[in-house]
């Protein structure tokens, strides 16, 4: 449901932001128990999201 919607949401902007603080992909696959694939997608996803953000 939508709090689980939520839930994702958050973790996924606490990957990035783990990431932008110089986490390396392999460390925050194992933090987060998530595959390295799901890390990249989630990297990814947050990117383009922050980027369309910034354009505004």
């Amino acid at each position: 449901g939508t709090a689980t919607r939520e839930e994702l949401r958050i973790r996924n902007s606490r990957i990035y932001s783990d990431y932008l603080a110089g986490e390396n992909m392999d460390n925050l696959s194992a933090k987060y128990f998530l595959s390295l694939k799901s890390i990249q997608r989630i990297i990814g996803q947050e990117k383009k999201k922050n980027e369309k953000g910034l354009n505004r």
